[in-house]
């Protein structure tokens, strides 16, 4: 009897022990490893000698009438988001990757179904104030309570507590990842401030924040302006060095995206992204581009990637065979859309990680063709063509 009960004293600590290993970081990555290393300089798409100075003007669309980016109510100001930091913050040249703003380091449990995050004891609101694990705590009361619905779906039964001044404990009702990581992306708010003003409610102010940049003046609807925090806390970090160089950013409203591309190419405003090709083909004309004013430039794209792509409602009887959806495929032809409709500007996706690490370079090998079931004989385009009136797709619309 002794040595059984010894026996199951010894099996439940082994159990114990092993459900309660304990890990250390200070980065993560949804997939695979953080590519910077533990106190890396900056990261590899910044100069961290930058001038800084200047002021550059940007557009945005719409209007806007407050400052709330999480009123459930009103349309917030450009950049809104922007003016919290958070935990930690992501890289433009990985895909799901956080490295410490706020917070310094995080010890976590291996399943993830706890976390204690260290928070840096330099890091200050604009007010001089410390951010502290109450603030965090705060914050994720504040989401809980006025936030938007989907957020109590997610962490309910979730808690956030402060163990510490400068520590925050969060213990997962459903132990993940990926719903670690989403908190670590939640603004911090500051307590003294936001226990007077509800979450859901518009702001006609600028609330106390802690980002690079502040709102210093605005005029509601039209215009805003944003200004470099000289003596912002986080400036030197990693995360930061080389970025946030403008003085000051401004945002002037248009109406129209049409109104805003005449207002660029008057020289109203100092850069526009074009995501439309045959704007991009066609529309970057006149004696301001020809005389040099407004410059073209066009770059490769080498960030991660969306994806778009047909997707098949397999509700639907014509859609649940796959032959069809595999004619389908075979029936889309991309490269006269391309050259027809966008002017060759886009090429063919062939990963769901474009443009990342984890994007397939070969064909399948060995291990990917097996037994998984991806490597089972396909019909020939003949036997798919039978499949096409049922999709409304002719036969006269393929090319031979």
């Amino acid at each position: 009897m002794i040595v059984r009960i010894l026996l199951l004293f010894i099996a439940l600590f082994t159990f114990g022990a092993q459900a309660q290993a304990i890990k250390e970081s200070y980065a993560f990555a949804v997939l695979g490893e953080p590519r910077y290393a533990f106190n890396f300089n900056h990261f590899d798409y910044v100069n961290p000698a930058a001038p800084k100075g200047g002021q550059i003007t940007l557009s945005a669309l719409g209007t806007f009438d407050n400052f709330n980016r999480y009123a459930l109510r009103g349309n917030p100001g450009a950049r809104t988001e922007q003016l919290y930091d958070t935990l930690f913050t992501t890289s433009d040249d990985e895909p799901g990757s956080y490295y410490p703003l706020i917070a310094e380091s995080a010890r976590y449990a291996d399943d993830y179904s706890w976390v204690e995050v260290a928070i840096n004891p330099r890091a200050r609101f604009h007010d001089g104030s410390p951010i502290t694990a109450r603030d965090v705590e705060f914050t994720f009361q504040k989401f809980m309570t006025e936030g938007v619905p989907q957020f109590r779906l997610v962490y309910k039964g979730t808690t956030v507590k402060a163990i510490a001044p400068l520590t925050v404990r969060i213990e997962l009702a459903k132990p993940g990842k990926e719903d670690m990581l989403s908190l670590f992306s939640l603004p911090v708010f500051p307590e003294k401030y936001w226990k007077d003003h509800k979450l859901s409610d518009p702001l006609a102010t600028p609330p106390l924040a802690s980002g690079p940049y502040r709102i210093t003046s605005w005029k509601m609807g039209q215009n805003i302006v944003y200004s470099r925090v000289k003596d912002y806390w986080a400036a030197n970090l990693p995360v930061n060095r080389g970025r946030w160089n403008f003085d000051t950013i401004r945002y002037d409203y248009y109406l129209d995206d049409n109104v805003a591309f005449e207002a660029f190419k008057a020289g109203a405003f100092d850069l526009r992204m074009e995501n439309d090709a045959k704007n991009w083909a066609t529309r970057y004309t006149g004696k301001n581009f020809d005389k040099k004013y407004i410059i073209k430039d066009e770059q490769k794209n080498e960030s991660a990637q969306d994806t778009r792509w047909l997707a098949f409602n397999i509700q639907r009887p014509v859609f649940s065979d796959r032959r069809v959806r595999e004619a389908i495929t075979l029936a889309f032809d991309f490269e006269w859309m391309n050259k027809a409709l966008f002017y060759n500007a886009w090429s063919r996706t062939n990963s769901y990680f474009q443009n990342t690490e984890y994007a397939a370079r070969n064909y399948p090998d060995a291990a990917e063709t097996g037994a998984s079931g991806t490597n089972e004989k396909r019909s020939t385009a003949r036997s798919l063509h039978a499949n096409l009136p049922a999709a409304g797709i002719q036969r006269r619309w393929l090319r031979s």
